[in-house]
């Protein structure tokens, strides 16, 4: 809907723009069920801590995982728990591209 941002969107656009091109098709729904069993994956831990998390691993940079109050930090085994079944499961990996110098 209109102002609706999903916060898998930071790490998972990709495939949300896939559903988007492809609402029209046969392939609409089995798309749209792989996002949300991902989304739902992700959200069962803390979604912010593990967000970071995501992309902390992509970065290689540990420093991604800080967080702020009211946010608590996340355990690495259980971040690693689901940056593992994401990848077992929907063949996941974050791509971070930089810009150009």
């Amino acid at each position: 809907g209109a102002g609706c941002i999903t916060a898998t969107g930071n790490v998972n656009s990709r495939r949300i723009r896939n559903v988007f091109d492809k609402w029209e098709t046969s392939q609409a729904d089995d798309l749209q069920a792989e996002i949300t069993a991902m989304r739902l994956l992700v959200q069962s831990k803390p979604m912010i801590p593990m967000l970071k998390h995501l992309v902390a691993t992509s970065r290689a940079d540990a420093g991604w995982t800080a967080v702020r109050p009211p946010f608590t930090d996340l355990a690495q085994a259980d971040a690693r728990t689901v940056i593992d079944q994401l990848a077992s499961d929907f063949g996941f990996s974050l791509e971070v591209t930089r810009a150009a110098a």
